[in-house]
């Protein structure tokens, strides 16, 4: 009988004690667990990594610009009719090519990953980054005549094609 009676107590002590350490656990992980989901819930979540195979935000863009990129470069290198062809940066005044990249990111995140894991590329993702890229990035196609005369009094025209890119 003191067998069952000790059996007894130790079985309510070591219940107790894995009751204490499960809400131990439990007090700590939740908010870990709510604080990542609120993350991933928010424009924050492009700096922690995909919760999905699938392609990841970043992925997706660096098509889009690889695309944009490769249409200007075709513009530019297709100037049949014109003499000669050149790239404008419309309201750029650094020095190189500029890149908005993470403005684009920046944009879309914050239009579209607030209550949504926007870094879960699905096919409305990519449409809803589709349209925030297409807004930031764009070109146009305008045309220039130099016209100048040499020493001897030859004129000479040069019609130049300008890619406008606004960034």
């Amino acid at each position: 009988m003191r067998f069952s009676m000790a059996a007894k107590y130790i079985i309510r002590y070591v219940g107790l004690f894995l009751l204490a350490l499960f809400a131990l656990v439990a007090l700590v992980a939740l908010p870990i667990i709510a604080v990542i989901a609120i993350i991933y819930n928010s424009p924050f979540a492009i700096f922690f990594p995909s919760i999905s195979s699938r392609e990841t935000t970043q992925d997706v863009l660096s098509a889009y610009v690889a695309e944009f990129n490769r249409e200007v470069n075709d513009e530019l290198t297709n100037y049949s009719g014109y003499d000669t062809s050149e790239k404008i940066y419309v309201d750029f005044e650094g020095a190189g090519e500029p890149d908005n990249y993470c403005d684009i990111l920046t944009v879309y995140m914050v239009k579209y990953g607030n209550g949504d894991t926007a870094t879960d590329m699905t096919d409305k993702a990519k449409e809803n980054l589709k349209s925030v890229f297409d807004d930031m990035c764009s070109y146009t196609i305008t045309s220039w005549t130099d016209t100048s005369t040499d020493e001897e009094g030859n004129t000479t025209s040069t019609t130049v094609k300008e890619v406008n890119v606004k960034l």
